[in-house]
């Protein structure tokens, strides 16, 4: 049996960060990756996550990087 593919946009991704969302957008990612349903990204849309991924790599490291030296400057 063929597993039914979903669309999603950003606005699903981003769901997972906004409270009232949440709970929709993140069972819906998980059940993606149990394999319930076959995710189905555009080509824009998964230009998008993936800047987004490097926007977020680049706030952790520095956020990393500050706390390190906060961290050092108190010892």
């Amino acid at each position: 049996m063929k597993k039914t593919r979903i669309y999603v946009d950003t606005s699903v991704i981003g769901g997972c960060c906004d409270p009232e969302f949440q709970e929709w957008s993140c069972g819906l990612l998980t059940d993606f990756k149990s394999g319930v349903y076959s995710l189905f990204l555009s080509g824009l849309t998964d230009a998008e996550v993936q800047e987004l991924q490097k926007r977020l790599q680049k706030v952790q490291r520095s956020t990393l990087d500050n706390t390190a030296q906060t961290t050092k400057a108190q010892t």
